[in-house]
């Protein structure tokens, strides 16, 4: 929604000519419609430029409130379009903001007023409403691996974020490779997957070990694994509460792995589980689990690119970062030794021993 001014501050309406230069020009990128549906809260975001290059002040005005916003995000793509037409324009000319909905009544009319101080433009009016939706809370781990289950592609999409199968393979090989290269498989091996998904590693790995166990929280994604993995006699699935592995016997795994599965956790179910692996590992049983690298420039741009979502419409599955120092740390206090860790990518990944004797 490109807008120009509409009057000056006296008061005095102006008129915008085709093909003349405006002493102001606005850019509302979010809303793109004037009805407006969102859970929680509403994001506007957009730039503006002026003539003049003095700061712009955004007022939002709904149910009797107004609110003031400035210029303050860095917009080098617009500065460098209109350098040529306005060239006191600086790179700080985004704006970003959100309007909570909680508690403010349905619909809310809001209005935006751009002012640099001499000419303002109003924007149409926005009518918000609320989704009035029950989301669940992160840590609800079991309702909200269910929800986005329900099938097997929802299920493929959320946990490798494709449903190929060629892609599904290929990133299974990988991991498969890593764990080799980590912690080593073993032809009498039984193994434990935390987080098994549908079965995307396990598939590969089953053949390779002694037994492979799948624990998930979603009894969807077991139903799924179960199917997907019928034919391998070595296989057991079992759903978990989501905060444990109360299900295994202490000392009767030889391997325990996480893959693509921390980010979904909050840090104190991240140590649980480890603390958990070490309990079910027998003497010099492998853990291996990785996270998404804040220190990385990869992992960094991905936690850049969610901080565009709202706070309020943030999933409860959305992926949160880890640091090696960080995993490194849970693996020391839970009573790992011979801790060892690799970066790659936007990944860190760490893997420990259980010492051979002394109490777990």
């Amino acid at each position: 929604m490109i807008l120009y001014p509409t009057h000056d501050r006296q008061g005095r309406l102006v008129e915008h000519q085709a093909g003349q230069r405006a002493p102001m020009i606005v850019c509302i990128d979010e809303p793109t419609t004037p009805d407006v549906t969102a859970n929680g809260a509403c994001r506007f975001s957009g730039w503006a430029v002026t003539e003049s290059g003095r700061p712009v002040t955004i007022r939002a005005s709904f149910g009797g409130v107004q609110k003031e916003f400035a210029l303050n995000r860095v917009r080098s793509d617009v500065r460098a379009q209109h350098r040529s037409e306005y060239p006191a324009a600086t790179d700080q000319c985004g704006f970003r903001f959100h309007i909570d909905l909680r508690d403010k009544g349905d619909p809310l009319d809001i209005t935006l007023e751009f002012d640099d101080g001499e000419f303002v433009t109003r924007s149409p009016s926005f009518r918000l409403q609320s989704e009035h939706s029950d989301p669940p809370a992160r840590a609800d781990y079991k309702r909200v691996w269910n929800s986005v289950s329900q099938d097997v592609e929802m299920a493929k999409l959320a946990v490798a974020g494709c449903t190929d199968e060629d892609m599904f393979r290929h990133a299974a090989e990988y991991t498969v490779g890593v764990l080799k290269g980590a912690v080593g498989i073993r032809p009498d091996d039984v193994v434990l997957e935390i987080g098994a998904g549908v079965g995307r590693v396990g598939a590969l790995l089953a053949p390779l070990c002694k037994k492979w166990i799948g624990a998930d929280v979603s009894e969807n994604m077991v139903a799924h694994t179960r199917r997907r993995l019928a034919d391998h006699p070595n296989v057991e699935v079992v759903a978990v509460s989501g905060w444990d592995l109360a299900p295994f016997q202490s000392e009767s795994i030889d391997v325990v792995y996480s893959t693509v599965v921390f980010m979904h956790l909050d840090e104190w179910e991240r140590f649980s589980y480890i603390s958990e692996g070490l309990r079910v590992l027998r003497p010099g049983g492998r853990m291996y689990v990785d996270g998404m690298n804040l220190l990385s420039d990869e992992g960094w741009a991905i936690f850049v690119s969610l901080l565009e979502l709202p706070p309020l419409d943030r999933p409860p599955n959305i992926s949160k970062m880890s640091t090696p120092e960080e995993l490194r740390t849970y693996f020391a206090r839970a009573g790992f030794e011979s801790i060892r860790q690799r970066a790659e990518g936007p990944w860190v990944m760490t893997f420990g021993v259980k010492p051979s004797t002394g109490n777990s």
